[in-house]
């Protein structure tokens, strides 16, 4: 399975803005196999994506304590 983000016809990478033109070695190592989990760039896209959909949890307030 190849990375979602790779568009073959020019090989370019979508996952970043601007796109990002790996290098042959990259997209022969990386982006082409299933090693493209491996892939910074990946990684950092899907941790963005997912944190969009996370809601922050409420914290309750804290409370002072007096120290005598």
């Amino acid at each position: 399975m190849h990375c979602p983000y790779l568009i073959h016809n020019d090989s370019s990478c979508e996952a970043v803005e601007p796109r990002y033109n790996p290098s042959e070695f990259e997209v022969d190592e990386y982006c082409a196999t299933e090693q493209h989990l491996r892939c910074q760039l990946y990684r950092d896209h899907i941790l963005n994506a997912m944190s969009r959909f996370l809601k922050p949890r409420a914290v309750p307030e804290a409370t002072m304590i007096k120290v005598q």
